[in-house]
């Protein structure tokens, strides 16, 4: 008799009640788009929240990630994405029913959650198109009309190097 082969597999919990056998490609795949909303980062203290350390602190540690539901279950809360962010099991067990901006001002010193990738790309390219503008008129010659001639590469130049820097560092 062949023995048939077994799939990589975890417990996700969605709920303190219940708990499901997921194979492991599936629940990456489920996990992908809560991971997207707040750029690979648990949502309470801002640090990277990598997904192979999905799971419980018994198998990662404290470095286990979790899901968070931002409105509890117990008061409510339902399994529906937009109610759902990744978190650290120690982030989580933290917070418990606590209010999610508190518990953020408390780990990462802002209410706010961390912005998305494609957030922290429209911020910085609207900060280096505004800083580029400035620059532009910063740094253009004055004409013998009194106006001021754009500059041209002061403009492309400071703001490509304002959208990258505010890039890293949101």
């Amino acid at each position: 008799m062949i023995a048939k082969e077994r799939r990589p597999s975890l417990t996700v919990t969605t709920s303190r009640r219940a708990a499901t056998h997921v194979p492991l490609h599936g629940a990456l795949a489920e996990l992908r788009p809560l991971a997207a909303k707040t750029a690979g980062h648990c949502h309470l203290c801002h640090e990277p929240a990598p997904l192979e350390k999905y799971g419980t602190i018994g198998t990662h540690g404290y470095d286990a990630v979790t899901i968070d539901h931002l409105d509890p279950q117990s008061e409510g809360g339902d399994d529906h994405p937009s109610n759902l962010l990744l978190a650290h099991a120690i982030c989580n067990s933290i917070r418990g029913t606590r209010d999610v901006e508190d518990v953020r001002i408390e780990l990462a010193g802002t209410p706010s959650a961390p912005m998305s990738v494609g957030t922290k790309t429209v911020v910085s390219v609207g900060a280096g198109a505004a800083f580029g503008r400035a620059a532009g008129y910063a740094f253009g010659e004055r004409q013998s009309d009194g106006s001021i001639a754009f500059n041209k590469p002061a403009a492309i130049i400071t703001g490509l190097l304002a959208a990258l820097v505010m890039h890293e560092a949101l």
